[in-house]
Protein backbone atom coordinates (compact mmCIF):
# COMPACT_ATOMS: atom_id res chain seq x y z
CA UNK A 1 0.00 0.00 0.00
CA UNK A 2 2.42 2.68 -0.82
CA UNK A 3 1.69 6.39 -2.24
CA UNK A 4 -0.37 5.35 -5.06
CA UNK A 5 -2.71 8.04 -6.62
CA UNK A 6 -5.20 9.17 -5.76
CA UNK A 7 -6.98 10.06 -2.48
CA UNK A 8 -10.40 11.32 -3.84
CA UNK A 9 -13.35 9.34 -2.94
CA UNK A 10 -15.78 8.28 -5.48
CA UNK A 11 -18.61 5.83 -5.88
CA UNK A 12 -17.32 4.33 -8.37
CA UNK A 13 -14.10 4.29 -6.14
CA UNK A 14 -16.34 2.50 -3.41
CA UNK A 15 -17.86 -0.32 -6.01
CA UNK A 16 -14.37 -0.89 -7.26
CA UNK A 17 -13.03 -2.42 -3.88
CA UNK A 18 -16.16 -3.70 -2.55
CA UNK A 19 -15.81 -6.42 -5.45
CA UNK A 20 -12.41 -7.21 -4.33
CA UNK A 21 -12.87 -6.74 -0.26
CA UNK A 22 -16.41 -6.29 0.35
CA UNK A 23 -18.19 -3.41 1.81
CA UNK A 24 -15.66 -0.91 3.09
CA UNK A 25 -16.10 -0.67 7.31
CA UNK A 26 -14.91 2.39 7.11
CA UNK A 27 -18.04 4.35 5.93
CA UNK A 28 -17.76 7.83 3.91
CA UNK A 29 -15.65 9.66 6.54
CA UNK A 30 -12.54 8.17 4.89
CA UNK A 31 -10.88 9.05 1.62
CA UNK A 32 -10.64 5.67 -0.70
CA UNK A 33 -8.37 4.69 -3.54
CA UNK A 34 -10.12 5.77 -6.93
CA UNK A 35 -9.95 3.02 -9.33
CA UNK A 36 -7.55 3.02 -12.35
CA UNK A 37 -9.04 3.68 -15.85
CA UNK A 38 -6.63 1.56 -18.00
CA UNK A 39 -7.73 3.01 -21.20
CA UNK A 40 -7.56 6.30 -19.96
CA UNK A 41 -4.17 5.75 -18.57
CA UNK A 42 -2.44 3.79 -21.46
CA UNK A 43 -4.47 7.34 -24.04
CA UNK A 44 -2.33 9.53 -21.51
CA UNK A 45 0.72 7.32 -21.47
CA UNK A 46 1.00 7.52 -25.25
CA UNK A 47 0.39 11.09 -25.71
CA UNK A 48 3.54 11.91 -23.23
CA UNK A 49 6.03 9.52 -24.19
CA UNK A 50 4.74 8.69 -28.16
CA UNK A 51 4.86 5.05 -26.82
CA UNK A 52 2.32 3.75 -29.01
CA UNK A 53 0.86 1.21 -26.52
CA UNK A 54 -2.54 -1.06 -27.15
CA UNK A 55 -4.33 -1.68 -24.25
CA UNK A 56 -4.93 -4.77 -23.72
CA UNK A 57 -6.91 -5.38 -20.44
CA UNK A 58 -6.96 -4.65 -16.79
CA UNK A 59 -4.83 -7.28 -14.71
CA UNK A 60 -6.06 -8.85 -10.72
CA UNK A 61 -4.20 -7.85 -7.74
CA UNK A 62 -2.54 -4.28 -6.14
CA UNK A 63 -5.02 -2.20 -4.68
CA UNK A 64 -5.57 0.73 -7.33
CA UNK A 65 -5.38 -1.83 -10.05
CA UNK A 66 -2.73 -2.44 -12.92
CA UNK A 67 -3.37 -2.19 -16.68
CA UNK A 68 -1.76 -4.73 -19.54
CA UNK A 69 -0.36 -3.21 -22.64
CA UNK A 70 1.52 -4.14 -26.07
CA UNK A 71 4.31 -2.18 -27.65
CA UNK A 72 4.18 -1.53 -31.31
CA UNK A 73 7.05 -5.16 -31.54
CA UNK A 74 4.35 -6.85 -29.40
CA UNK A 75 5.94 -7.04 -25.80
CA UNK A 76 3.92 -7.11 -23.21
CA UNK A 77 4.14 -4.04 -20.57
CA UNK A 78 1.83 -3.50 -17.25
CA UNK A 79 1.05 0.27 -16.51
CA UNK A 80 0.32 1.49 -12.73
CA UNK A 81 -0.20 4.95 -11.64
CA UNK A 82 1.65 6.82 -9.14
CA UNK A 83 1.80 9.61 -7.22
CA UNK A 84 3.63 12.66 -8.57
CA UNK A 85 6.48 13.03 -6.38
CA UNK A 86 7.36 9.40 -8.49
CA UNK A 87 8.64 11.80 -11.39
CA UNK A 88 11.29 13.69 -9.28
CA UNK A 89 12.41 10.37 -7.82
CA UNK A 90 12.34 8.76 -11.45
CA UNK A 91 16.37 8.86 -11.92
CA UNK A 92 16.79 7.68 -8.43
CA UNK A 93 14.40 4.63 -8.85
CA UNK A 94 16.45 3.81 -12.03
CA UNK A 95 19.68 3.80 -10.46
CA UNK A 96 18.65 2.05 -7.67
CA UNK A 97 16.80 -0.88 -9.33
CA UNK A 98 19.53 -1.32 -12.23
CA UNK A 99 21.93 -1.62 -8.97
CA UNK A 100 19.67 -4.52 -8.19
CA UNK A 101 19.96 -6.00 -11.58
CA UNK A 102 22.96 -5.76 -12.08
CA UNK A 103 23.94 -8.39 -9.39
CA UNK A 104 21.51 -10.95 -10.76
CA UNK A 105 18.01 -9.41 -8.50
CA UNK A 106 15.30 -10.46 -11.28
CA UNK A 107 13.22 -7.21 -11.32
CA UNK A 108 12.04 -5.77 -14.88
CA UNK A 109 13.02 -3.08 -17.04
CA UNK A 110 10.64 -0.04 -16.32
CA UNK A 111 10.55 3.77 -17.31
CA UNK A 112 8.58 6.67 -15.81
CA UNK A 113 6.14 8.50 -17.93
CA UNK A 114 4.48 11.90 -16.81
CA UNK A 115 0.44 12.08 -17.43
CA UNK A 116 -1.78 14.73 -16.11
CA UNK A 117 -2.82 13.30 -13.02
CA UNK A 118 0.34 12.59 -11.85
CA UNK A 119 3.15 9.44 -12.68
CA UNK A 120 3.01 6.62 -14.52
CA UNK A 121 5.09 3.36 -14.39
CA UNK A 122 5.37 0.93 -17.83
CA UNK A 123 7.31 -2.33 -16.61
CA UNK A 124 7.91 -4.93 -18.73
CA UNK A 125 5.92 -8.10 -18.70
CA UNK A 126 7.58 -10.60 -16.27
CA UNK A 127 6.21 -14.38 -17.24
CA UNK A 128 5.43 -15.34 -13.89
CA UNK A 129 1.99 -15.70 -11.42
CA UNK A 130 1.65 -14.23 -7.87
CA UNK A 131 1.73 -17.64 -5.44
CA UNK A 132 -2.06 -18.09 -4.95
CA UNK A 133 -1.48 -20.30 -1.73
CA UNK A 134 0.78 -20.51 1.42
CA UNK A 135 4.22 -19.89 0.72
CA UNK A 136 6.12 -23.17 0.95
CA UNK A 137 9.76 -23.05 2.71
CA UNK A 138 11.46 -22.95 -0.09
CA UNK A 139 9.89 -19.58 -1.57
CA UNK A 140 10.32 -18.19 1.61
CA UNK A 141 13.90 -19.11 1.88
CA UNK A 142 14.49 -17.65 -1.80
CA UNK A 143 13.10 -14.47 -0.98
CA UNK A 144 14.88 -14.12 1.88
CA UNK A 145 18.02 -14.74 -0.61
CA UNK A 146 16.99 -12.21 -2.64
CA UNK A 147 16.88 -9.49 0.59
CA UNK A 148 20.42 -10.29 0.84
CA UNK A 149 21.58 -8.87 -2.34
CA UNK A 150 19.99 -5.56 -1.27
CA UNK A 151 22.29 -5.26 1.57
CA UNK A 152 24.70 -1.75 1.15
CA UNK A 153 23.83 -1.19 -2.33
CA UNK A 154 22.49 2.00 -1.95
CA UNK A 155 24.28 4.98 -1.03
CA UNK A 156 21.74 7.42 -2.19
CA UNK A 157 20.41 10.87 -0.69
CA UNK A 158 19.03 11.43 2.66
CA UNK A 159 16.12 13.15 1.25
CA UNK A 160 15.15 9.16 -0.60
CA UNK A 161 14.33 7.95 2.26
CA UNK A 162 10.87 6.96 3.71
CA UNK A 163 8.94 7.57 7.06
CA UNK A 164 7.45 5.74 9.09
CA UNK A 165 4.24 7.73 10.10
CA UNK A 166 3.90 6.37 13.47
CA UNK A 167 3.23 9.58 14.82
CA UNK A 168 1.44 11.55 11.96
CA UNK A 169 -0.65 10.33 8.85
CA UNK A 170 1.07 9.53 5.71
CA UNK A 171 -0.04 11.13 2.01
CA UNK A 172 -3.23 8.77 1.63
CA UNK A 173 -2.19 5.35 3.59
CA UNK A 174 -0.66 5.46 7.40
CA UNK A 175 -3.94 7.60 8.30
CA UNK A 176 -4.31 7.17 12.32
CA UNK A 177 -7.94 8.42 13.29
CA UNK A 178 -9.59 5.34 11.14
CA UNK A 179 -8.12 2.59 13.98
CA UNK A 180 -8.69 5.34 16.63
CA UNK A 181 -12.54 5.13 15.43
CA UNK A 182 -12.42 1.25 14.46
CA UNK A 183 -12.87 -0.24 17.54
CA UNK A 184 -11.24 -0.55 21.02
CA UNK A 185 -9.09 -3.58 19.42
CA UNK A 186 -7.96 -1.10 16.69
CA UNK A 187 -7.93 1.58 19.11
CA UNK A 188 -5.45 0.27 21.75
CA UNK A 189 -3.14 -0.94 18.27
CA UNK A 190 -2.96 2.45 17.28
CA UNK A 191 -1.74 3.59 20.69
CA UNK A 192 0.62 0.85 20.68
CA UNK A 193 1.76 2.86 17.14
CA UNK A 194 2.54 5.92 18.45
CA UNK A 195 3.80 5.01 21.72
CA UNK A 196 6.43 2.69 19.92
CA UNK A 197 6.98 6.56 17.37
CA UNK A 198 7.27 8.15 20.34
CA UNK A 199 10.35 5.85 21.75
CA UNK A 200 11.74 5.07 18.25
CA UNK A 201 15.48 6.06 17.74
CA UNK A 202 15.64 9.01 15.25
CA UNK A 203 17.59 6.97 12.88
CA UNK A 204 14.71 4.37 12.65
CA UNK A 205 14.80 2.94 8.91
CA UNK A 206 18.18 4.77 7.94
CA UNK A 207 20.57 2.77 5.90
CA UNK A 208 22.87 1.71 2.83
CA UNK A 209 20.07 -0.77 1.55
CA UNK A 210 17.81 -0.58 -1.09
CA UNK A 211 14.21 -0.96 0.01
CA UNK A 212 11.36 -2.19 -2.42
CA UNK A 213 8.83 -1.10 0.24
CA UNK A 214 5.98 -3.11 -0.71
CA UNK A 215 7.91 -7.04 -0.67
CA UNK A 216 4.97 -8.80 -0.45
CA UNK A 217 3.91 -12.41 -2.66
CA UNK A 218 1.87 -10.44 -4.79
CA UNK A 219 4.64 -8.35 -6.19
CA UNK A 220 7.24 -11.86 -5.65
CA UNK A 221 5.84 -13.37 -9.37
CA UNK A 222 6.77 -17.37 -9.55
CA UNK A 223 7.60 -19.82 -12.47
CA UNK A 224 4.37 -21.11 -13.66
CA UNK A 225 6.03 -24.63 -14.69
CA UNK A 226 7.78 -24.25 -10.58
CA UNK A 227 5.61 -22.38 -7.95
CA UNK A 228 8.82 -22.04 -5.75
CA UNK A 229 11.01 -20.79 -8.40
CA UNK A 230 11.26 -16.80 -8.84
CA UNK A 231 10.51 -15.76 -12.40
CA UNK A 232 10.68 -11.51 -11.30
CA UNK A 233 10.05 -9.18 -8.65
CA UNK A 234 7.61 -6.65 -9.68
CA UNK A 235 5.93 -2.77 -8.31
CA UNK A 236 9.45 -0.94 -8.23
CA UNK A 237 8.49 2.74 -8.08
CA UNK A 238 8.09 2.97 -4.17
CA UNK A 239 11.76 1.71 -3.61
CA UNK A 240 13.88 4.02 -1.44
CA UNK A 241 17.08 3.70 0.37
CA UNK A 242 17.18 2.52 3.94
CA UNK A 243 17.23 -0.36 6.28
CA UNK A 244 16.40 -3.66 4.05
CA UNK A 245 14.74 -4.94 7.36
CA UNK A 246 12.02 -3.32 6.60
CA UNK A 247 11.08 -5.47 3.88
CA UNK A 248 11.36 -8.56 5.78
CA UNK A 249 8.42 -7.27 7.75
CA UNK A 250 6.14 -7.00 4.90
CA UNK A 251 7.01 -10.06 3.67
CA UNK A 252 6.63 -11.44 7.20
CA UNK A 253 3.62 -10.12 7.62
CA UNK A 254 2.11 -11.61 4.32
CA UNK A 255 3.31 -14.89 5.25
CA UNK A 256 1.31 -14.63 8.43
CA UNK A 257 -1.70 -13.13 6.77
CA UNK A 258 -1.18 -16.61 3.57
CA UNK A 259 -1.24 -19.06 6.39
CA UNK A 260 2.78 -19.44 6.41
CA UNK A 261 5.14 -20.16 8.50
CA UNK A 262 7.16 -16.79 9.57
CA UNK A 263 9.48 -18.09 11.84
CA UNK A 264 12.19 -18.29 9.05
CA UNK A 265 11.59 -13.95 8.49
CA UNK A 266 11.79 -13.85 12.43
CA UNK A 267 14.90 -15.28 12.47
CA UNK A 268 16.62 -12.92 10.21
CA UNK A 269 14.98 -9.99 12.30
CA UNK A 270 16.42 -11.33 15.26
CA UNK A 271 19.76 -9.61 14.64
CA UNK A 272 18.18 -6.19 14.02
CA UNK A 273 17.88 -3.70 17.09
CA UNK A 274 15.12 -4.23 19.43
CA UNK A 275 13.93 -0.74 18.67
CA UNK A 276 14.12 -0.26 15.01
CA UNK A 277 12.18 -3.52 14.69
CA UNK A 278 9.28 -2.93 16.57
CA UNK A 279 9.10 0.39 14.87
CA UNK A 280 9.03 -1.89 11.19
CA UNK A 281 6.52 -3.67 13.09
CA UNK A 282 4.65 -0.57 14.31
CA UNK A 283 4.06 0.68 10.96
CA UNK A 284 3.17 -2.31 9.06
CA UNK A 285 0.26 -3.04 11.55
CA UNK A 286 -0.82 0.57 11.36
CA UNK A 287 -0.35 0.33 7.18
CA UNK A 288 -2.30 -2.45 6.98
CA UNK A 289 -5.24 -2.27 9.28
CA UNK A 290 -5.75 1.37 8.31
CA UNK A 291 -5.99 0.12 4.51
CA UNK A 292 -8.64 -2.45 5.49
CA UNK A 293 -10.80 -0.11 7.34
CA UNK A 294 -11.11 2.57 4.44
CA UNK A 295 -10.99 -0.56 1.89
CA UNK A 296 -11.63 -3.57 3.07
CA UNK A 297 -14.77 -5.42 5.12
CA UNK A 298 -14.64 -6.83 8.36
CA UNK A 299 -12.98 -10.05 7.86
CA UNK A 300 -10.01 -8.48 5.87
CA UNK A 301 -9.83 -6.26 9.23
CA UNK A 302 -9.77 -8.73 11.31
CA UNK A 303 -7.48 -10.88 9.28
CA UNK A 304 -5.06 -8.13 9.33
CA UNK A 305 -5.59 -7.08 12.93
CA UNK A 306 -4.78 -10.88 14.24
CA UNK A 307 -1.39 -10.72 11.97
CA UNK A 308 -0.43 -7.38 13.58
CA UNK A 309 -1.36 -8.52 17.12
CA UNK A 310 0.76 -11.36 16.79
CA UNK A 311 3.61 -9.56 15.36
CA UNK A 312 3.49 -7.10 18.22
CA UNK A 313 3.44 -9.81 20.34
CA UNK A 314 6.88 -10.86 18.98
CA UNK A 315 8.60 -7.49 19.39
CA UNK A 316 7.47 -6.70 22.76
Amino acid sequence: TPRRQSDTRTAVGHRAERRRYGRPVGGDDWPTTRPLDGRALVAAVNAAGGLGLAYAGRLPGGNAGAVAATRPDGRAVVLTHWHPDTLARAAVISDLVGRLVAVGYPAPAFEVVPVPSGAATVQERVDGVPRGRPPSPRLVRRVLELTDLQAGRADGPAGDRTELHLTADGVGYCLHEPLRRHSAATRDLVGWVEEVGRAAPADAFRGADVVHHDLHLENVLVRRDDPDAIAGVVDWAGVRVGDRALDLVTFGFDVSRRGGDPGPVRDRLAAVPADRRRAYVAHLALRYVDWMIRHGGEADVAGWLAVATDWRGWTD
